[in-house]
């Protein structure tokens, strides 16, 4: 294989085919102008709490979307240690982290 001006050219037989790349654009939005990291985290937080409320009852709502967001450090700390934090530090039963 070859990259030729954006196309690929591969071997097939004796014979060239042209074929397309698939990615034609890759977007990163790292100052968050395209999307609002903050409140999309938080909108999804308050709908896991609700999806969770059996478990989660003894828990203020406020609170656990509260220390989510601050054990999580803007994406920066990985969502399984996260949700072991909570588990800990919520004492949350008949639900592990990996649920």
């Amino acid at each position: 294989d070859r990259i030729k001006g954006g196309w690929v050219w591969e071997l097939f037989r004796d014979d060239r085919v042209l074929v397309e790349p698939m990615v034609k654009a890759v977007f990163f939005d790292l100052d968050g102008t395209l999307l609002d990291r903050d409140a999309s985290v938080k909108q999804f937080i308050a709908a896991q709490y609700d999806r969770l409320t059996v478990h989660l009852s003894h828990i203020p709502k406020i609170d656990y979307i509260t220390r989510f967001i601050e054990l999580d450090c803007r994406g920066h700390v990985w969502k399984d240690k996260v949700y072991q934090m909570l588990v800990a530090e919520f004492e949350i039963e008949r639900m592990s982290w990996q649920a």
